[in-house]
């Protein structure tokens, strides 16, 4: 069952409403009695309508005062109603989305990923490694969630300490968990044997992540930046979707960005790919902010 929380705000109002309800009741039964003094008199006191006479006659009837109270108690409790309501209705998630991830690998990794090789997979000192030997090696592993959001940011910390120069690490954003038949965009960075890094963005479009078949087209070619560092260097890269635009940044500065309306990609994850061997891909930290 799904737990509601109630700010300290929304606590105190409904307390000072209640306060407000103990201290006008309080009000109102003082002002009662003192207007039932006021109108009732002395009950002994007698009018003499015929002086000299020594006839009294006792008026046949008193003015009776009556204080009218407010309806305070349905008011301040149909206000307090009203906003635990609107409490609700405005902290209500949107159950169509789902939640962001992060997995810091403190130990272990998250049960949600989805390597395509199991065993080249492992955390070590905290950091989600993959290790292969084995010539012309393309490697993915993605995160079993669907992120159904216009407006996300994928971040990851990277890095590559073997390897050949031309392999490349990256991130993938894709439209389903079938690995062989995806759509989508891969954010790509080359750091291996270079005084500086490169990067490049791909889109995919109905292809095997294993075999690149149908091959990829690009949408921004390899290109070199300062801002990516070289040979065995940790790179923080962030891919920001906002509707149909996406911007890479790799350690805070704009690589590229672009707009693509065609496709609308809802699953992330990691791509390795060398052609040279030993290799290995790092990861500090991977999330997906919405």
């Amino acid at each position: 069952m799904k737990r509601i929380y109630f700010s300290r705000k929304l606590i105190s109002m409904v307390l000072l409403l209640c306060l407000l309800l103990f201290f006008n009741s309080q009000i109102s039964s003082a002002s009662g009695n003192k207007g039932k003094e006021r109108g009732g008199g002395n009950d002994s006191e007698v009018q003499n309508d015929h002086p000299g006479t020594g006839y009294v006659e006792e008026s046949a009837s008193r003015t009776e005062v009556k204080v009218k109270r407010f309806p305070w108690l349905p008011v301040i409790l149909a206000l307090a109603a009203g906003a635990v309501v609107a409490y609700v209705l405005l902290n209500k998630k949107d159950t169509t989305k789902e939640e962001g991830f992060r997995d810091d690998f403190t130990g272990t990794a998250s049960p949600l990923w989805r390597p395509r090789s199991p065993s080249l997979w492992s955390v070590v000192s905290d950091v989600y490694s993959c290790f292969s030997s084995s010539f012309n090696f393309s490697e993915y592993n993605y995160v079993d969630r669907t992120f159904n959001s216009d407006d996300l940011v994928i971040e990851a910390r990277l890095r590559q300490p073997m390897g050949d120069i031309g392999q490349y690490e990256g991130v993938f954003f894709v439209t389903g968990t079938t690995m062989t038949a995806v759509s989508g965009f891969e954010f790509r960075i080359y750091t291996n044997m270079l005084s500086q890094g490169a990067f490049s963005i791909v889109r995919y479009d109905n292809s095997n992540l294993t075999s690149i078949s149908p091959a990829s087209t690009s949408v921004a070619a390899y290109t070199d930046n300062a801002a990516i560092g070289g040979d065995q260097s940790w790179n923080t890269v962030r891919i920001v979707r906002a509707g149909s635009t996406y911007s890479f940044y790799c350690n805070g500065v704009l690589l590229h960005s672009f707009s693509d309306a065609s496709m609308d990609p809802a699953v992330a994850g990691l791509r390795l790919w060398s052609d040279a061997d030993p290799h290995r891909l790092q990861c500090d930290f991977f999330s997906v902010e919405i």
